[in-house]
């Protein structure tokens, strides 16, 4: 993979943790959010300024929705998500925010961002579909007819909030969006464990119906033990996901991208190999998979030399 030889802020240690800088902790929220912030995006922490403060920036503005609709969906105080998207649609369509408004520290900063001087509307269109996305599918009953769906559910979030981020020229936020569904497909695999504790199973029916499988197997941890579940994590891997890295391949070959996105890819890349590797080393069981799996990251984040100088 080419990368810009300019870059020199690899030779950096890592600081302990990412979580203080986007408050990953700040609502009641599923767990893991810390560590799991760290395996995404620890990698921000070594940028220079200001690069480091325009990307922690939007982290920091997608964590704190993902906290707002989580803590509606786990029943904590009030519908914060709901008052929030209220607030946000009055600054849609006004462009200009009301000082009483009870969101106005964070707005505030959006505000500043892509509305003031000329308007971002390629980011306001991500920001909103988004939101959308943290309304349409924050709910435990959610089930997916179908491959096309589980891809609108990937678009929906990673395609929006990877084109929410800074540094990009016109002509990647669609490869990057690309790049965004792939990046979801991947996450889906290293938190089948935890989704399926919290109530989840985002496969779509077409394909458990195809392995005689059933999201109360995934939910109840007993699919590992059906015949079909081998066939359904193979297919899984060696056919499905290859078509989206197929999808993506323009960003993954793009030798335009700014040294940040350069580094992110870097990362990316070897997070996805992790995650494949210790599925296999895991027999492909996701009940085993997370203890693994964790303990790899904790390793690569104490010796973070691993990234070219």
């Amino acid at each position: 993979m080419h990368l810009d030889s300019k870059i020199q802020i690899w030779q950096r240690p890592l600081p302990p943790s990412i979580a203080p800088f986007v408050g990953s902790s700040e609502f009641e929220a599923l767990p893991s959010d810390g560590l799991k912030d760290d395996d995404n995006a620890a990698w921000i922490l070594t940028l220079d300024r200001p690069w480091r403060h325009h990307w922690l920036e939007r982290v920091r503005w997608i964590r704190w929705l993902d906290r707002l609709a989580e803590n509606d969906l786990l029943g904590g105080r009030g519908c914060r998500f709901a008052e929030f998207c209220h607030s946000w649609q009055r600054l849609r369509q006004r462009q200009s925010l009301d000082p009483q408004d009870c969101w106005g520290t964070w707005l505030t900063a959006i505000e500043q961002r892509w509305f003031q001087g000329d308007v971002d509307s390629t980011r306001i269109r991500a920001w909103d579909g988004y939101i959308e996305a943290c309304t349409r599918y924050h709910c435990h009953d959610l089930a997916l007819a179908d491959l096309p769906a589980l891809e609108a559910l990937y678009n929906g979030f990673a395609g929006n909030f990877f084109q929410i981020f800074p540094l990009l020229q016109p002509h990647q936020f669609e490869l990057v969006r690309r790049f965004g569904v792939l990046d979801q497909c991947y996450n889906h695999l290293r938190d089948l464990a935890e989704d399926a504790q919290q109530g989840f199973c985002y496969f779509p029916q077409t394909v458990l119906d195809e392995f005689g499988l059933q999201r109360s197997h995934f939910l109840a941890g007993t699919a590992v033990d059906q015949p079909n579940y081998r066939p359904l994590m193979d297919f899984w891997l060696d056919d499905y996901l290859p078509t989206l890295i197929e999808k993506a391949k323009p960003f993954l070959q793009a030798d335009d991208l700014h040294p940040s996105w350069q580094l992110l890819r870097y990362w990316s890349l070897h997070r996805y190999s992790r995650i494949e590797q210790v599925l296999y080393e895991s027999h492909l069981d996701y009940r085993q998979f997370p203890r693994r799996y964790w303990s790899a990251v904790q390793h690569d984040l104490r010796h973070w030399r691993w990234f070219p100088r």
